[in-house]
């Protein structure tokens, strides 16, 4: 199957870390898509603390707001586009990475970050394919080496 995107740097995941990881490769003007399958930041708003993220944000919801703002900003600039979609497999192959979604897209791009956070039990980690040199996959990051 023929991958269906090719970017710079492919995340998975838009809580704090991916979105970070986003603005941060859109600042360097790098192309960018996020993978979410739930919403911007959409864990944070189930939860009551947040002393474990920089900024000092009172309430989950606040944080969700931000980070959206952020995302939309680096939106307008080209750099960022968000793909809704759950991810299920992800596999390094020396020049690339390959992602998987559960409904059969394949994205590939130079490198990849897996910030899917978790919520304990409930949260569905992507497989990682941790084949014979896999080194990319088997660390959830894999880098361009420009």
């Amino acid at each position: 199957m023929k991958p269906s995107w090719d970017v710079d740097l492919l995340v998975v995941g838009a809580g704090p870390a991916g979105v970070a990881a986003a603005v941060m490769a859109s600042s360097l003007r790098m192309t960018c898509v996020v993978v979410e399958a739930e919403g911007v930041g959409a864990k944070l708003r189930a939860i009551g603390a947040l002393e474990n993220v920089p900024g000092g944000w009172s309430t989950g919801a606040a944080l969700t707001e931000a980070l959206a703002d952020d995302l939309a900003r680096h939106q307008e600039l080209g750099c960022v586009r968000v793909l809704s979609g759950r991810v299920v497999r992800v596999a390094g192959h020396g020049d690339r990475v390959e992602v998987g979604l559960e409904d059969g897209r394949l994205l590939t791009t130079s490198a990849a970050v897996v910030a899917t956070g978790g919520d304990g039990a409930r949260t569905r980690r992507p497989a990682l394919d941790r084949g014979a040199g896999n080194q990319a996959a088997t660390a959830a990051v894999a880098s361009d080496s420009r």
